[in-house]
């Protein structure tokens, strides 16, 4: 198999996660080139998105049976890692894309996921989990209002998932849902004005009053049951539980640009000295060779993280569910690797300089993406370590439903 940036292999054939590998790294000069223009205009371009449909990459975590390759969490990650060598942004929008469109595949009704695969030749599926709506049961389906910040993705997709509160007639919650609606029937605001992952456009769609049929609508409890019962012959996504693979799955993107912020300074250390000091290049200096090992070994750290994540949810769930003292430990294992990753880069841009924070330089790119990626609020460090420390001393669970 060819090398990637996690160790282990996916669960789609290693033909299909070694093609889509190679085609990352071939993607990667293109990328860097038109890493200013996605960052100016705040969105991928659209020949980046074509390239990644032509290529199937948003095909590789759907479930075979609706046509994709069922691919699991460890290769949708190292892929991922592997497109953020050249733009974090467009590893962002390929991780959260290509995750909401395998999971119609996973949640809905097998009717509501092919008609939703069925709507378009390439059907893009972005959302934000929150419950940010309301859905209001009426005959055949809901009414449903609401508006999402964060929807990464969404100038390219073509369909939407959104959370929400499902109340009765007369406005009394009954279920916690999330809801697919076409795009089309919905609007964007332009919200997403940040100084990292700017070409996201991980904007605030809208829904006003919008009819949805039952079939687009799954409950959430109902999902979360679902995850903790065991159902052999499933699918990677059907059987990965939402919240650690939500946490893991983020990893990709800051794990490849750290990767990549570190070999451009490595290639850097013999071919320039510290300024003011007497030192011919950086090479010459054991406390900056001392921190970029450092920095390598916190990335390594991260990497080693992720990996023990990705490996419970893709391999330990074809044996049994995930209990929740792992579940705890695999969202742990993120934030973890997310404060590792933002350590790292601090150190390997004080090696690098001053010159490194001109706004011509990767090198800045690069840390501003991993310190606002990581920085998601289902990678949030301490309240995560808070889970893990209370499933592991049967505290009881106060902080979130989200385990």
């Amino acid at each position: 198999m060819t090398s990637s940036v996690l160790n282990g292999s996916s669960t789609a054939t290693d033909d299909q996660f070694d093609r889509l590998l190679a085609a990352a790294q071939e993607m990667k000069p293109r990328l860097m080139q038109r890493a200013a223009q996605t960052e100016n205009e705040r969105r991928v371009p659209d020949e980046t998105i074509a390239e990644m449909i032509e290529a199937g990459f948003f095909k590789y975590m759907v479930p075979t049976r609706f046509g994709g390759y069922g691919g699991g969490a460890i290769g949708q990650i190292a892929l991922a890692a592997e497109l953020a060598r050249g733009c974090a942004s467009t590893a962002w929008v390929y991780t959260l894309v290509g995750d909401i469109t395998a999971f119609v595949g996973a949640y809905l009704s097998p009717e509501g996921a092919q008609a939703i695969y069925d709507s378009a030749p390439d059907a893009l599926v972005c959302g934000v989990t929150a419950p940010h709506g309301t859905a209001t049961k009426v005959d055949g389906g809901y009414r449903v209002s609401g508006s999402w910040g964060f929807a990464s993705g969404s100038l390219h997709s073509s369909w939407f998932m959104g959370g929400a509160t499902i109340v009765d007639e007369l406005g009394n919650p009954i279920d916690f849902g999330q809801i697919f609606m076409p795009m089309e029937n919905l609007t964007i605001k332009d919200t997403w004005h940040v100084v990292g992952m700017r070409g996201t456009g991980s904007n605030t769609v809208v829904a006003e009053d919008v009819f949805v049929p039952a079939q687009f609508v799954v409950s959430v409890p109902e999902r979360l049951a679902r995850e903790a019962e065991f159902h052999p012959g499933d699918e990677p996504v059907d059987r990965i539980p939402f919240a650690p693979f939500f946490s893991i799955g983020l990893m990709g993107p800051p794990l490849g640009a750290a990767r990549e912020l570190h070999a451009m300074i490595a290639n850097d250390i013999h071919k320039r000295g510290p300024s003011y000091f007497d030192f011919a290049t950086q090479a010459d200096s054991a406390v900056l060779v001392a921190a970029l090992g450092e920095s390598a070994m916190m990335i390594d750290t991260a990497a080693l993280h992720v990996r023990r994540g990705a490996g419970e949810l893709d391999e330990t769930t074809t044996e049994h569910p995930l209990d929740r003292v792992t579940r705890a430990r695999c969202r742990a294992d993120a934030a973890h690797a997310a404060e590792n990753l933002r350590k790292a880069a601090d150190i390997l841009m004080s090696i690098a300089g001053g010159g490194a924070f001109a706004s011509a330089s990767r090198l800045q790119q690069y840390w501003r993406d991993i310190n606002v990626g990581t920085r998601h609020a289902f990678l949030n460090t301490r309240p995560l370590y808070e889970v893990y420390a209370r499933e592991l001393c049967e505290l009881q669970p106060n902080t979130t439903q989200f385990v």
